[in-house]
């Protein structure tokens, strides 16, 4: 009996993840974590090195928090 209540709550944790992860648009983060790749790929990215280092930062913390999402879920 206990397995199958800790299933069941297992269960219900994972669909509160579930829809977490709708409120904390782990989708837009995705495409926002694209499009800051690519801008880092263009040849004028470090024309600028503060405003550059900004954009790797932000990128670096983008992938931080949806790694730790992803973390949570599996």
């Amino acid at each position: 009996f206990e397995l199958e209540q800790f299933e069941s709550e297992l269960g219900d944790l994972q669909k509160s993840l579930c829809d977490l992860g709708i409120h904390f648009d782990t989708e837009g983060i995705r495409n926002l974590i694209e499009e800051l790749e690519n801008k880092a790929s263009e040849p004028d990215f470090w024309n600028d090195p503060e405003k550059s280092q900004a954009v790797l930062k932000h990128l670096k913390q983008l992938k931080t928090k949806l790694g730790r999402f992803q973390q949570l879920e599996s």
